[in-house]
């Protein structure tokens, strides 16, 4: 399904696609049928499943708008809406791409439509949750690229509106995240805070913003996913992902490794792959002269630098404090699965590769916001 949203060029396709991948994860998110996944398998499918069918109405709305200069099923082609989106009443179009974004960002985990995020992340299995942070909801953000950007340059409100929706959830996320002891939650709204500097950089709408947008997309994905399999494995040890438990137990120096890479990716921290795709958004926004959000944006990366690396300081750097009765409650601890540690290498080696000598990258990412842009009209 989520293969199929990236190949779709219909608007109304495009809301059946994004709702069948929340249809096939809800398995997934409950898959430990205990009360607390059943309640976010439940959150999920609901909060989403509302959510998106505002979205379908700002597709909806595109349609009949379209259909007087294309008629019938050109009207749903977003290709067709291209040649015509200058001509489309503003006010409608400024309408649709509000329940567009809104629509499309509650499956994003945009705020204050987050809320089924957390427990989703946290309540299922750890492979999913990296799958659901690093993949599932950067399709809903793919979905607003292809239709909201499409009025960008003649809709200026659009954009001042997808920036001031990241700003907020950028700071919002990142400040619920400093005041959680589980780490797959405090990860998990670490997601939603770096979802805000995608749609931020959409926003933007300039090439070097879009740019820093798809590559932040693709950098969240690795670091994340890295991440989530790190909190997989500390599970799989010790049952539990509360932090100050994990503390009181020696871990091995690999999974530090890889717990820190990732978490300094995600902040931002050079030479990472995190650091370029954040510089690029900084960089677009100073040229668009968005001073107070660019602020923002920055005082956001230091939260999230601290918030990280405290995490990582409370599971691999306080063992040695613990009282002896606290740690005698735990049981000796396996070493870290020989394919989870695997995974968790190679999701390194990629992280590096791309931070260190992106050329490549750089140039697939450079070719598809091209197209974009493109698409919206623009140079």
């Amino acid at each position: 399904t989520m293969t199929a949203v990236t190949i779709n060029n219909n608007i109304i396709m495009m809301y059946v696609l994004v709702e069948a991948t929340t249809l096939a994860s809800a398995l997934l998110v409950t898959f430990y049928w205990k009360p607390e996944s059943l309640e976010a398998g439940y959150k999920y499918l609901l909060l989403c499943s509302v959510g998106i069918t505002i979205g379908l109405l700002g597709c909806v709305i595109i349609y009949a708008a379209a259909v007087p200069l294309l008629g019938g099923a050109n009207a749903m082609l977003i290709s067709e809406i291209v040649g015509i989106a200058g001509q489309l009443p503003p006010l409608v179009v400024l309408m649709a791409g509000v329940f567009i974004i809104i629509g499309f960002g509650s499956k994003a985990g945009f705020v204050p439509f987050h809320a089924w995020l957390p427990d989703a992340h946290s309540q299922s299995p750890s492979p999913v949750s990296a799958l659901l942070s690093g993949v599932t909801i950067k399709v809903a953000v793919y979905a607003i690229a292809r239709m909201a950007t499409v009025f960008f340059p003649g809709h200026g409100a659009l954009g001042t509106f997808a920036i001031v929706l990241g700003c907020v959830t950028m700071l919002v996320g990142i400040l619920v995240a400093y005041q959680q002891t589980d780490l797959k939650r405090m990860l998990a709204y670490s997601s939603v805070s770096q979802m805000g500097y995608i749609i931020f950089g959409l926003g933007i709408g300039s090439f070097l913003g879009l740019y820093g947008a798809a590559y932040h997309l693709l950098n969240h994905a690795l670091n994340k996913g890295m991440l989530f399999l790190c909190s997989g494995v500390l599970l799989y040890s010790f049952g539990t992902t509360d932090m100050r438990r994990l503390g009181t137990r020696k871990h091995s120096r690999w999974l530090a490794v890889c717990f820190f890479v990732g978490a300094l990716g995600i902040a931002g921290m050079p030479p990472l792959n995190g650091f370029w795709s954040k510089f690029a958004i900084y960089v677009a926004a100073g040229e668009a002269h968005l001073w107070w959000p660019l602020g923002i944006a920055l005082f956001t990366g230091l939260l999230t630098l601290a918030v990280l690396v405290r995490a990582g300081a409370w599971i691999f750097m306080q063992h040695g404090h613990a009282s002896a009765p606290e740690a005698a409650q735990e049981h000796a601890a396996p070493r870290c699965p020989a394919a989870m540690a695997a995974v968790i290498g190679l999701m390194t080696l990629l992280v590096l590769a791309t931070g260190l000598n992106a050329g490549p990258m750089n140039r697939w990412i450079d070719a598809s916001v091209r197209a974009l842009l493109q698409q919206m009209g623009g140079g």
